[in-house]
């Protein structure tokens, strides 16, 4: 991937094996496991947070960024997300601000904790400046069952057509099911 790509539904949940660094008594990976991983353009155009969940609490939030053999350590918080059903089910949402960015740039990143990290995913920087246009996909309204305009935005995302894809929103239907 080429590009920066903001579309939820396009990352996976990923599983991690503990190391001799895991904690004896934490939470089984499942767990602590960084879910839900997505992009978002900071406040300033060398600056992007990421933002994950997990299911328990994790006394770190970290984002690893590698760029040409170094790799520099982003640091951000959590802050738990109860929802309005009627199980209240709990998540944790992670936030980190990655500055200093350059320019049209690849980077690679995990995010995660010492208890669980996410697979090495790309981004795409934007380019520096204001002489250029992007090239944006928006949709929203897209369910599980009706969803055919996802494999078209998969191929395009994958054969690098635009900068950002953006989720208008409605993503979930019935969420009793």
């Amino acid at each position: 991937m080429t590009k920066l790509v903001i579309l939820l539904v396009l990352v996976s949940h990923v599983t991690s094996y503990p190391t001799a660094d895991s904690p004896i008594g934490s939470p089984p990976l499942d767990q602590v496991q960084p879910r839900h991983v997505h992009l978002a353009l900071g406040e300033t155009p060398n600056t992007m947070s990421v933002t994950w969940s997990t299911v328990d609490r994790t006394m770190e939030s970290i984002a690893l960024l590698y760029d040409e053999g170094q790799e520099e350590q982003c640091t951000g918080s959590a802050t738990q997300f109860v929802d309005g059903g009627e199980k209240h089910l709990s998540q944790w949402i992670h936030k980190v601000l990655m500055t200093k960015l350059k320019g049209n740039h690849t980077y690679r990143y995990r995010v995660g904790s010492g208890l669980g990290w996410s697979d090495v995913l790309e981004m795409q920087t934007l380019p520096s400046g204001e002489n250029w246009s992007p090239r944006l996909a928006l949709f929203g309204d897209l369910g599980n069952e009706n969803a055919v305009s996802l494999p078209l935005i998969q191929r395009e995302v994958g054969e690098g057509v635009y900068d950002a894809v953006i989720h208008v929103g409605d993503m979930a239907y019935d969420m009793a099911e």
